[in-house]
């Protein structure tokens, strides 16, 4: 039997290594966003933190230069929250173009598989064919059963 050549082989390969590069590719804009997300919270805890401590200090009657200092903490604070802010909403865009770029890789990798499996099904439909035109079904012939020994009356009465 002959065996089975793909002919588009090179493709198939390419189109498998540039999904599992969009996929690395996505790997990496997930973590980088998760990370973005995690810095933005950690921020935004500092600056409830500041601002709690600038309105207890109020009452408390600290004094001008400290009241200016937690003013200027909470509000240089605040410049990083909205940066976070920025960065985070930039690294989901880069997620959800990373997303996209993988699924059209899987696409285009499914559209090569697909042939792939076509093809491999035609050459195993010729092959059956040939083997049963050529006489090697596979499935014992009419004289199977006296060459195991078994003439005319020797195995079991049919009726």
């Amino acid at each position: 039997m002959q065996s089975f050549r793909f002919t588009l082989q090179a493709v198939r390969t390419l189109r498998l290594r540039q999904e599992q590069a969009a996929l690395a590719h996505y790997l990496r804009a997930v973590q980088t966003h998760e990370r973005d997300r995690d810095e933005l919270r950690r921020t935004q805890l500092e600056q409830e933190a500041a601002w709690m401590r600038l309105r207890q200090g109020l009452p408390a009657g600290l004094s001008a230069r400290q009241l200016s200092q937690l003013h200027a903490y909470s509000w240089t604070v605040e410049e990083r929250r909205r940066a976070d802010e920025a960065a985070g909403q930039l690294s989901l865009q880069l997620m959800s173009q990373a997303a996209q770029s993988l699924r059209l890789a899987r696409r285009q990798r499914e559209v090569v598989d697909k042939y792939y499996d076509k093809q491999k099904r035609s050459h195993d439909r010729r092959a059956i064919g040939r083997a049963k035109t050529d006489g090697r079904s596979g499935l014992p012939g009419p004289g199977f059963g006296r060459a195991c020994g078994f003439g005319r009356g020797d195995g079991p009465e049919l009726k």
